[in-house]
């Protein structure tokens, strides 16, 4: 995985690989629109086969051990709204606690401190909550649409605080480890 970088500073912290500005995600795109390997380095001469294989493992470490029931939310967001709804259920604000601490009910995301307020219960319950749902959503499969669109920028108009708690309530790690 030393061949993926997530840098803030390169393509707004989208995994690309080392040195260059190529997402993870344009490579394995392309693959799963099944370009042979020397097609997808004709069109990137700059990467080598070892590359193309780190994004392919990439992707697989992502979504590996993921046998959850699916859900049919097509968006990153619909995704989470009705996967919090399914964990926490309607009952006393808990999943709208969530759906406000991450932007996903209309509004800016607010802090666990907020949403807690509002809804009448300790800051460490709304933590414990979102916990839950992170728990759930690292056992949801997920489409390799949807892997593209949580590798990829906020979509146009989104907010980037939400997008990265999504992505954390789908409990993926986009950082790469750093060498010991």
């Amino acid at each position: 995985m030393d061949r993926i970088v997530v840098d803030p500073a390169v393509m707004g912290g989208v995994p690309c690989l080392r040195g260059t500005r190529v997402p993870v995600v344009t490579i394995t795109g392309l693959l799963a629109e099944n370009v042979s390997i020397e097609a997808v380095l004709e069109q990137y001469p700059q990467l080598t086969v070892p590359d193309v294989n780190a994004c392919q493992a990439f992707i697989e470490h992502l979504i590996r051990g993921r046998s959850g029931t699916p859900l049919p939310g097509l968006t990153i967001r619909e995704l989470v709204s009705q996967l919090t709804w399914r964990v926490l259920g309607p009952l006393k604000g808990r999943a709208k606690s969530v759906l406000d601490w991450a932007g996903l009910r209309g509004e800016p995301p607010t802090t666990i401190e907020d949403a807690a307020r509002r809804y009448f219960v300790t800051p460490n319950a709304v933590k414990h909550r979102i916990r839950r749902v992170a728990a759930a959503g690292a056992q949801l499969p997920l489409t390799d649409n949807l892997v593209a669109e949580l590798l990829g920028p906020p979509l146009s108009g989104g907010n980037s605080v939400t997008h990265r708690r999504c992505i954390h309530l789908l409990g993926v790690e986009t950082r790469t480890p750093r060498g010991k």
